[in-house]
């Protein structure tokens, strides 16, 4: 029986290059979406790349439903298959809220209960799973927002620094069972929206050392190999930083903090 990983938020983009990374080495793959549609196309199209090999799941999951999540690994393991490697990508990205000063604290605690609360949920249920096969792998795809931080992004900010602590105790705390935890600290990426928006690409916050950001295989690179237990089988609690070096240098930002009617308020 091959082994079997679950990515969320795996019907595009950095999610899908993950499930892809692993369907090439031999994994069974459970996609996780909140539209139940996506989740199955995207399923069934991993698979029909793979010529049939491996078996692909895709399932639609609301966000804090634990209940609902737990009903998937126990229909996984209906199906004879126990979750041995978790792959966190799902994240609420907080994009265009209005900064602190201003920000509606339910839209700013929305982004909290997706990017720590929600993932909280899928460790436990995907650590029960582990429990019964002797041990397993957690990885979470973290940022570099996590460490540094970015004006009007408080939300993401915090959650994504929340989501590495979360991390490093659940390598404590689950490291006796044999399951390991760690961070893939991700920088800029070339998502639709970055190629979309020329200002993104000339932020300062995507100049780095090496002077280009990630592919979505440059993610799914670092978070297969954190998660290969004979690659990284004594790694846990550690923190991979994917980032062309945009950690080890300075970024200075001009720009003071702007008001909705414009009025900048320091500099």
């Amino acid at each position: 029986m091959n082994k079997m990983v679950v990515v969320t938020g795996a019907t595009t983009g950095t999610g899908y290059c993950v499930a892809q990374k692993f369907a090439a080495n031999g994994y069974d793959v459970c996609i996780t979406s909140r539209d139940q549609a996506r989740a199955q196309e995207a399923a069934a199209r991993l698979k029909a790349e793979n010529d049939g090999k491996i078996e692909t799941f895709g399932y639609g999951l609301e966000v804090l439903d634990e209940p609902q999540m737990a009903a998937m690994f126990d229909d996984l393991k209906q199906k004879g298959h126990l979750v041995s490697t978790l792959v966190l990508v799902a994240a609420n990205m907080g994009i265009n809220m209005p900064n602190f000063l201003e920000v509606d604290f339910k839209d700013w605690i929305r982004v909290i209960d997706t990017n720590i609360g929600w993932n909280f949920m899928f460790c436990r249920q995907a650590a029960k799973h582990m429990l019964q096969l002797g041990g397993g792998a957690i990885v979470v795809i973290g940022s570099v927002n996590g460490i540094r931080t970015t004006k009007n992004r408080s939300a993401y900010c915090t959650s994504k620094s929340g989501l590495h602590g979360l991390a490093r105790n659940l390598a404590v705390e689950l490291g006796p069972c044999h399951i390991r935890v760690n961070t893939v600290v991700a920088g800029g990426i070339k998502t639709a929206r970055y190629y979309a928006r020329p200002e993104i690409q000339n932020s300062p916050h995507n100049k780095n050392p090496l002077g280009d950001i990630a592919e979505f295989q440059d993610i799914a690179n670092a978070a297969y190999f954190l998660a290969d237990n004979e690659q990284a089988r004594i790694i846990t609690g550690a923190e991979l930083a994917v980032d062309g070096g945009s950690l080890a240098q300075f970024v200075y930002e001009e720009e003071g903090i702007k008001l909705s009617d414009g009025t900048v308020i320091a500099d």
